[in-house]
């Protein structure tokens, strides 16, 4: 079965996940990075200061959410939900950052008494451009 999704319907439906999984955000300011917490005051996220011209601030999303949300997803689209994330963060904190950086496809390797013993994932870096 095929379908299509729109750039702004997609957009519309990870915004809307945003805003029931993480809610309203409050950040923490430290040295070289702010730490961003949700509703329930759980790290979500990071925004790492760096000096490059073209990527100011780096948003990295942490696995557990990332993994998290992908499972709701009919399509998930890097891309979309990399420029969806960014967005999401400034209309909620005022933050403007350039990048995105977040893990997807995780998968876990346990023992026999179920414990994760090893996991592989991969790496998504997403630069936005500059007009």
């Amino acid at each position: 079965m095929n379908f299509k999704i729109s750039k702004l319907q997609y957009d519309s439906i990870v915004k809307k996940l945003f805003a029931s999984f993480i809610g309203n955000i409050t950040f923490d300011k430290q040295d070289d990075y702010i730490e961003l917490f949700d509703n329930g005051g759980d790290n979500f996220a990071d925004i790492w200061k760096n000096e490059s011209k073209r990527c100011k601030k780096r948003i990295h999303l942490h696995i557990n959410k990332s993994e998290l949300m992908e499972k709701f997803y009919p399509v998930f689209r890097k891309k979309m939900f990399a420029k969806s994330l960014i967005n999401y963060v400034y209309e909620k904190t005022n933050i403007k950052c350039d990048c995105a950086t977040f893990e997807y496809d995780t998968k876990y390797v346990y023992n026999e008494d179920g414990e994760v013993i090893d996991m592989t994932y991969k790496n998504y870096k997403y630069k936005r451009k500059k007009k």
